[in-house]
């Protein structure tokens, strides 16, 4: 049930947070919408120009998507996780979102950035954005 509620509440805030993409969103099509998103600095994309939609999305793919949409800063420190090092090109998002809270590590002082993202954690930190700090994951 906790569950169930956590999805729920995670729909309503995201789609309470993209009132402009609602508005034409029926209109555009799968393709159209990634675009959307990459003209708004949110999505960019992948070095040989596809979006890969179909495709799960990773723990450091989200929290780089996190870092755009809450325009976060990246700021020199020492790493976090043992699994993301300075040179990982998420290093600064990870980093970021991180400090804000956002998300947390996987435990074992690790983030574990090639993990598919769950449902569960896009709910927990949709929560956490939105002031419930008592939020898991």
């Amino acid at each position: 049930m906790r569950r169930l509620r956590m999805i729920v509440l995670a729909a309503l805030i995201l789609l309470a947070y993209l009132p402009p993409l609602q508005a034409g969103a029926a209109e555009l099509n799968t393709e159209q919408k990634f675009q959307f998103l990459r003209d708004k600095g949110i999505f960019t994309g992948f070095a040989d120009g596809t979006s890969r939609l179909g495709d799960p999305m990773s723990r450091e793919q989200f929290a780089a998507v996190l870092f755009r949409l809450w325009e976060l800063r990246e700021e020199p420190a020492s790493p976090v996780y043992s699994d993301v090092l300075k040179t990982r090109w998420s290093f600064g998002e990870i980093q970021a979102v991180t400090k804000s809270g956002l998300m947390k590590g996987m435990g074992n002082g690790k983030f574990a950035p090639l993990t598919n993202v769950t449902v569960e954690q896009l709910a927990a930190v949709l929560v956490r954005a939105y002031g419930n700090s008592s939020a898991g994951s």
